[in-house]
This record gives C-alpha cells, sequence and structure tokens, in this order.
C-alpha cells in the first residue's frame, strides 16, 4: 500500500462493489448506512496495514460499525472487503468480525442486564 491511489479508499471500495455486485447495489443503504460503509472501508485498510494491536484495534472499531448498519447491508460490508484488501482478506477477515460482533452483543446485553439490577436495586 505504498503507492498512492488515484481515489480515496472508500470511492475506490463502492466503485469494486459497483462491478462485482452491480450498480444499483447500494440502493438499500440509507444516508447511515452509507456513512457506516465508508468508515467501513478505512477501517479495512487499516486492518490489513496495522501491526498486531492495530490490528486487534481495528477489529473492535468495525464491529462496532457493523452496529452502526442495517443487517441488510452487512452483505455489502463484506463484499467490499476484497475492494480494499486482497481476496483473500475477505474469508479471513469477516468470520472474525463476526464473532466479534457476537461477544460485543453478549457483552452490551450483559451490561444491559446488570444495570437493570441495579435500577431494581435502587426502588
Amino acid at each position: 500500500m505504498s503507492a498512492r491511489r488515484s481515489k480515496p479508499t472508500h470511492e475506490q471500495a463502492f466503485a469494486f462493489l459497483k462491478s462485482r455486485l452491480g450498480k444499483g447495489c447500494l440502493a438499500p443503504c440509507t444516508g447511515q448506512d452509507y456513512v457506516a460503509l465508508r468508515a467501513w472501508f478505512y477501517l479495512v485498510e487499516l486492518w490489513g496495514v496495522a501491526d498486531l494491536a492495530g490490528t486487534a484495534a481495528a477489529e473492535r472499531a468495525l464491529a462496532h460499525v457493523l452496529d452502526g448498519m442495517q443487517h441488510s447491508v452487512w452483505p455489502l460490508a463484506k463484499a467490499g472487503i476484497p475492494g480494499v484488501l486482497d481476496w483473500s482478506h475477505e474469508d479471513q477477515l469477516w468470520p472474525r468480525l463476526r464473532r466479534r460482533w457476537l461477544l460485543l452483543c453478549a457483552g452490551l446485553a450483559e451490561f444491559s442486564r446488570r444495570g437493570r439490577a441495579l435500577e431494581r436495586r435502587r426502588r
């Protein structure tokens, strides 16, 4: 990734998605989904070039960005990974993010249960 790109990462990834899935592939995206996808692609780029600590941080951030998208847009996020990195990275990164997202949801659910329990004690 040392060579300078002619387009910013998100533009390159959106062009890749349109060539891979068709021109109307971004139609289901809301404004929030579109912004989340842009952030997603920059974080995918970070994941691809980062050291071990940076990779872990990028994975955490990517899991949070998934939470900011409609579930119907997730296939676009997955399909765009090779537009930023390489084809092999799609199968390498996506399963890790799904696990991390599920763990994040479990943690938030546990946090929420604890919060409700504390609220009941205060009453």
